[in-house]
C-alpha cells in the first residue's frame, strides 16, 4: 500500500505553538541579557574578574582579593578602558585593606592573614605574621602596567595638543 505525504504529515506529532507560562524552564534576568554593573559583575568578556568571588574577613571587614591586571588593552582610548576599570577595583581594594588594618589595630588583637595579600604599610609589625613579600607597586601606589599606560596616555595627549597649536611650539605655562 502506498501512502501519500499527507498521511505521514498527519501522523507526525507537532509541537505546540501555544503560549504556556507554566512550561518555562528558566527566566532570563535583565542583567544576564544587557549586563549589569561592571563593578559587581562576576564575569566579563573584557578581563578576568574571577578574583571578585574571593574575600577574606579580617577584623570584621570583608577584604577582596587583589585585582588581576588586565592583559588585553587595545590602547585605543576606549571610554570604558580595562585599565580604568582595573584602577577602580584597585582603589576599592586599597580602601578595604586600609579599613581592615585600622579595625585590626583598634581591636588590639589578631594578625593579618599570612596566606592573603600583603598588609598595608600602616599596619604595625605586631599585627603581621613574620614577613610578607614587599610589593614593588606599594611604593608608587599604582601597578607597573597602569603606570606605563598612564605615561603613554599623557604623551599621546601632549602630542595632540602640540598638533593643535598653529605654530607647533610646545605649550607655554
Amino acid at each position: 500500500m502506498v501512502r501519500s505525504d499527507a498521511y505521514y504529515i498527519s501522523r507526525q506529532t507537532s509541537k505546540s505553538l501555544v503560549f504556556n507560562p507554566l512550561a518555562k524552564k528558566s527566566t532570563l534576568k535583565y542583567d544576564d541579557v544587557f549586563g549589569g554593573s561592571s563593578k559587581h559583575a562576576k564575569k566579563s568578556s573584557r578581563r578576568d574578574v574571577s578574583y571578585r568571588d574571593n574575600h577574606r574577613l579580617i577584623a570584621g571587614v570583608s577584604v577582596p582579593q587583589r585585582p588581576i591586571e588586565p592583559d588585553n588593552c587595545c590602547m585605543s582610548g576606549c571610554i570604558n578602558c580595562v585599565w580604568e576599570l582595573f584602577n577602580e577595583d584597585m582603589e576599592e581594594w586599597k580602601h578595604k585593606r586600609t579599613e581592615a588594618a585600622k579595625a585590626l589595630m583598634a581591636k588590639g588583637e589578631g594578625k593579618w592573614p599570612k596566606d592573603w595579600d600583603a598588609p598595608p604599610k600602616i599596619l604595625d609589625s605586631k599585627y603581621i605574621h613574620g614577613s610578607h613579600d614587599e610589593n614593588p607597586e606599594e611604593v608608587s601606589g599604582m601597578p607597573v602596567g597602569l603606570q606605563v599606560f598612564m605615561n603613554f596616555e599623557n604623551k599621546k595627549k601632549a602630542k595632540s595638543q602640540k598638533k593643535r597649536q598653529p605654530n607647533g611650539d610646545a605649550l607655554s605655562s
